[in-house]
């Protein structure tokens, strides 16, 4: 195995307190708006995803599912303890590590079979992290707009250039 893949295999896991741990204070992720809905997802599956940091104890994944466990009062959290790593491999991970999910799309049909289905077998729709608005957009999409037709007579004018007398209309 290559020295460079070898920094990216999990081999210290633990638990840590989650008000020990300290975020990046240039973490360029604004996540506010995140939290409340993690929260919710954390009531229902657990705290499921380590966070990733450093040797000592900095954030280096995971901004989010801290502040939803320190709401949650949560007394410890999984961790993967990245140790070695240069600040670059740490922000380079950080910034991979959120642009990750940016990457894939939606396929909505199957989407609206699966939050049929969960909510046909009594899972929790709360659970998937689409608020109940976006859930109804999704599983009953509103009827796209009928067009109008319109009819205009477009109005042209004859445009001359003060240089060279060309003319042309718009």
């Amino acid at each position: 195995m290559s020295d460079k893949i070898k920094h990216f295999i999990i081999k210290d896991m633990d638990l840590r307190d989650p008000r020990d741990l300290k975020p990046d204070p240039d973490n360029p992720r604004i996540n506010v708006q995140a939290v409340d809905r993690l929260v919710e997802i954390i009531q229902i599956h657990g705290f499921q995803v380590p966070v990733d940091i450093d040797e000592k104890d900095n954030i280096i994944c995971g901004h989010t599912r801290i502040k939803a466990a320190l709401a949650l009062g949560i007394g410890l959290v999984a961790v993967n303890v990245r140790k070695g790593w240069t600040e670059g491999q740490k922000k380079s991970f950080r910034i991979a590590h959120n642009r990750a999910g940016e990457f894939s799309f939606w396929d909505f049909p199957k989407l609206k079979n699966n939050l049929i289905e969960i909510k046909k077998i009594g899972g929790s729709l709360n659970g998937t992290g689409f608020d109940a608005f976006a859930r109804k957009k999704i599983i009953d999409p509103p009827d796209p707009p009928k067009s109008k037709e319109v009819s205009f007579t477009a109005k042209t004018k004859t445009f001359k250039c003060p240089q060279c007398s060309h003319e042309w209309e718009a």
